[in-house]
């Protein structure tokens, strides 16, 4: 029942009708877009994970090749999913998702230490192209105009906001995110964040992967 409520609250939020239109079909709220910056995309992939034995497991994922990718743009994975979506008897609609990278000091992006990097721009573009794909915008807390870019994901049509803690350095308990979590209450954007341990990357910080981390009690008061 939980699952289903979140997935309601995005349909609503995404303008696809009332909650109980969402049990005409089902919403998959952590569908991954990537990209190596074909097209103009300003994604991203690090050397490690270009030359782990997992990337062609991931490209074969997406039912694309670096080559189609090379001449076709990262946009072509976000057109595959949407074909293999449209055949699902189950799933009417996918929240594709971003991912912000690391952060500097000053609160600037430090692709030198970005694993994997999906810019909201790019995934908010792509999605318009298609009905059955909804943007799940991604934003660094730590950035210094973190609230600037909250508020344009959701003008851009954002359903929620993602963080993956252990790679994007972010501690869900640090009270100087109360502002962003506030923001995040007032615009109605969940905040779908990962917890446990990350073995999809070379590296982590599982430390803030730590649930306990989640209470956001600072937020809330």
């Amino acid at each position: 029942m939980r699952e289903f409520a979140v997935a309601s609250s995005v349909l609503v939020l995404a303008g696809l009708g009332s909650p109980a239109a969402a049990t005409q079909g089902a919403i998959d709220m952590h569908c991954h877009a990537a990209g190596i910056g074909a097209g103009g995309s300003g994604c991203f992939v690090a050397d490690p994970i270009r030359h782990s034995w997992k990337y062609r497991i991931f490209l074969k994922a997406f039912g694309v090749t670096e080559k189609d990718l090379l001449r076709e743009g990262d946009g072509l994975i976000l057109k595959r999913l949407s074909e293999s979506l449209s055949k699902s008897r189950s799933v009417s609609f996918a929240v594709v998702l971003a991912l912000d990278g690391m952060v500097r000091e000053h609160g600037e992006l430090d692709l030198q230490h970005t694993q994997l990097y999906i810019p909201n721009d790019f995934v908010a573009k792509e999605v318009r192209k298609y009905p059955n794909l909804l943007f799940g915008a991604s934003i660094n807390p730590y950035r210094r105009d973190a609230l600037e870019r909250l508020e344009k994901a959701a003008r851009d049509g954002a359903v929620l906001v993602k963080w993956l803690p252990s790679i994007q350095d972010i501690d869900p308990s640090d009270p100087r995110l109360t502002p962003f979590y506030l923001r995040l209450r007032d615009l109605g954007l969940p905040l779908l964040t990962h917890t446990g341990e990350e073995r999809a990357f070379p590296r982590s910080n599982d430390e803030l992967g730590d649930p306990e981390l989640c209470g956001f009690p600072s937020a809330w008061e």
